[in-house]
C-alpha cells in the first residue's frame, strides 16, 4: 500500500511540474493572449475573413502551402479573397500590390510548426480540427480578363467552379484538381493528382495529370486542347461534339475504346463496342478544333446511352 501511495505522490509531483512548465511556456509564447482572443471569437465559430481589391490588377499570383483553393467568379468587378482564420486575431494570408500585380501567400502563422507543450500549440491543434483554415476562395472580377494568373497549391484540393480563366498557369501538388461549369482559355493546368473536369469549355489549353488519371465529361473543345494523363483517361463527349471536332488519341501501354458503357467486363461481349487503332486520328476539313489526348494506360470514350445508369448526364 505504501508503494502505491509513494507512486501516486511521485506522479502528482511530476504532473504538477509539467503543468507549471506548460503555463510558463504558454505565457512566453503568447498563448494566454491567444486563449483570451479565442474566448471572445471562438475558433470553432463559422467566421470568414475577406480581402477585397478594387485596384486595376492585371497580374495575380497566389501561392498556398497550407490551404486548399477554390477559384470562382465574383459578383462584381473586384477581386475577393475569403478564408477562415486559424486562430482569432491572426490574419492567415499576406498580400502585396506592386505595379498592377497582386501577390497572395500564406503567412508564417499557418505553416506547420513544432507544437511543443504551449497553450498556443493546443489552440493550433483545435483550429486544425475545426477545418476552418483549410479553404481559400478566390473570386475573380466579373467581365475582366487578367493578363496573367498564376496559382500554386501544395496539397489538398484545387477547385475551379463557375469561373472564366484566361492566360492562367495552375500548378497543384494536391490529390485532386476539379473543374466544373467553367471557361478555360489559353491556360495550363498541371497537377500531380486526379483531374475531374465537367461541363467546361476549353480553348487552346492543356490539362495534365502527372501521376494520376483524368475524367472529362461534357467538355467543349475550341482551338487545340490537350489532355495528358499518367494513368488511364475517360472522355465522355456529347455525340454532336465528338462528330464536330478532330481528335488525336494515343496510349503508351493501353488501348483506345469507344464503348456503349463506361465499365468493361472481359467476360462479356458487346457488339456496339469499338476498339480504335492506337494511335487514332480523325480529320474534318470544316473545323480547326482539335482534341489531343495522350495517356499511359487505356483511353475510354463511352458512347451516349440513356439506358446505361453509369452514364451521368448533366442537364
Amino acid at each position: 500500500m505504501r508503494k502505491w501511495t509513494k507512486g501516486f505522490l511521485i506522479f502528482g509531483v511530476v504532473t504538477s511540474i509539467i503543468g507549471f512548465s506548460m503555463m510558463i511556456i504558454g505565457i512566453q509564447t503568447d498563448g494566454v493572449r491567444s486563449l483570451l482572443a479565442m474566448s471572445q471569437n471562438p475558433v470553432f465559430e463559422s467566421r470568414m475573413e475577406e480581402l477585397v481589391f478594387d485596384q486595376d490588377i492585371e497580374n495575380l499570383n497566389i501561392s498556398l502551402t497550407e490551404h486548399s483553393l477554390v477559384i470562382t467568379e465574383s459578383n462584381d468587378d473586384k477581386i475577393h479573397i475569403q478564408y477562415h482564420p486559424t486562430i482569432s486575431e491572426k490574419e492567415n494570408l499576406q498580400h502585396s500590390i506592386k505595379e498592377k500585380s497582386l501577390e497572395i501567400t500564406d503567412t508564417k502563422s499557418t505553416t506547420r510548426r513544432s507544437i511543443g507543450s504551449s497553450i498556443e500549440g493546443i489552440l493550433y491543434i483545435a483550429s486544425g480540427i475545426s477545418s476552418r483554415n483549410d479553404e481559400v476562395v478566390l473570386s475573380l472580377p466579373r467581365g475582366k480578363d487578367l493578363k496573367n494568373l498564376t496559382a500554386q497549391v501544395n496539397h489538398r484540393i484545387l477547385s475551379i467552379a463557375n469561373a472564366k480563366l484566361s492566360n492562367a498557369k495552375i500548378l497543384s501538388n494536391g490529390y485532386l484538381l476539379r473543374i466544373t461549369d467553367s471557361e478555360i482559355k489559353n491556360s495550363q493546368l498541371i497537377t500531380t493528382g486526379i483531374v475531374n473536369v465537367f461541363e467546361t469549355s476549353l480553348t487552346d489549353s492543356l490539362i495534365q495529370a502527372d501521376h494520376e488519371h483524368i475524367s472529362a465529361e461534357d467538355i467543349q473543345v475550341h482551338g487545340k486542347v490537350e489532355l495528358k494523363s499518367k494513368k488511364d483517361m475517360v472522355i465522355k463527349l456529347a455525340k454532336k461534339e465528338l462528330e464536330r471536332i478532330n481528335v488525336e488519341l494515343s496510349s503508351d501501354h493501353g488501348s483506345i475504346y469507344h464503348r456503349s458503357r463506361e465499365g468493361y467486363n472481359p467476360n462479356e461481349e458487346n457488339k456496339e463496342d469499338e476498339e480504335f487503332s492506337n494511335p487514332y486520328k480523325s480529320e474534318k476539313k470544316d473545323t480547326q478544333d482539335l482534341l489531343v489526348a495522350k495517356a499511359s494506360q487505356d483511353i475510354n470514350l463511352p458512347k451516349e446511352d440513356v439506358r446505361s445508369p453509369s452514364y451521368r448526364h448533366h442537364e
